[in-house]
């Protein structure tokens, strides 16, 4: 899994961008794209499919070079983890947690 952030001056801007390989159930494979705002609940998710894993990875890669160029950074894990307090149990939206 690969996570993106993009800060900005005004904190409700923040946005974060994850994208993610897995295998199907058929044999081909799934680049899942997830995005949305810091500290919001809503989440978008785009899934495209692809029958090889080398056309999958080629895709997340180009993926990968787009975010960057629309002025993501990559970071190891996904911004809203860093928002978690002690003591607090985090919710996080985009895993479907409730």
């Amino acid at each position: 899994m690969r996570y993106f952030h993009r800060p900005a001056e005004n904190q409700k801007n923040v946005r974060w961008y994850t994208l993610h390989l897995q295998p199907d159930l058929f044999g081909g494979y799934d680049v899942i794209c997830r995005w949305g705002r810091v500290g919001r609940k809503t989440v978008s998710e785009r899934l495209e499919r692809f029958g090889s894993a080398q056309h999958a990875k080629l895709r997340l890669n180009s993926l990968s070079a787009l975010q960057i160029e629309s002025g993501f950074v990559e970071v190891d894990k996904h911004p809203e983890e860093s928002l978690q307090r002690p003591g607090h149990q985090l919710k996080l939206a985009w895993a479907g947690a409730q």
